[in-house]
């Protein structure tokens, strides 16, 4: 069976900058154990080791430099991830018992990792735009992707509106 993308929409990165710099730090870390070990192995066991590194830093490269957003296949919107232009992986979204989407902005901080000794209090602030799935009364919602710029929450808000049958609401709960 064929997938047809009638159409995708790529956002963001996956991983913050902070988390891209570890993941590829690992990569690297992987790179220098591969050449040291290199010296160590020969024969075709070498061949071996060499393709399974290349492997594993192509895996890391993927996952480090993957972006996020929303792909239509056969009529159904997914939560998909991308490297480049590619579809990697899609995820399906339950729009079952959903009416409406909402943007939520909120501030949220990320600690750094490996500061601490300096600064123990050092933390990234920024904005963060959910896109929410809500139910008709609004007491359920569930969180289907983050973005940092308010750009890229307007372009999911067209693709979403333009491919679902979801309308965009202001998040209001009803608890009566």
């Amino acid at each position: 069976m064929t997938e047809s993308y009638n159409d995708k929409l790529i956002l963001e990165y996956n991983l913050s900058s902070h988390q891209m710099i570890h993941t590829s730090l690992i990569g690297l870390a992987i790179l220098c154990i591969a050449i040291t070990g290199v010296n160590e192995i020969s024969g075709y066991l070498l061949y071996i080791f060499i393709i399974g590194i290349t492997i594993l830093l192509g895996i890391i490269t993927i996952i480090t430099f993957s972006r996020k957003g929303f792909v239509k296949v056969d009529g159904k919107v997914f939560k998909g991830y991308f490297f480049g232009k590619n579809l990697l992986l899609k995820k399906t979204i339950d729009i079952t018992d959903k009416n409406a989407f909402t943007i939520l902005k909120l501030r949220k901080k990320q600690k750094m990792a490996f500061f601490a000794a300096a600064n123990p209090d050092m933390a990234q602030s920024f904005d963060c735009y959910d896109i929410a799935f809500l139910n008709k009364k609004h007491t359920i919602k569930e969180v289907v992707l983050s973005l940092k710029k308010e750009k890229n929450s307007k372009l999911a808000t067209e693709f979403l509106s333009k491919n679902t049958d979801l309308k965009l609401e202001i998040y209001s709960p009803d608890f009566s």
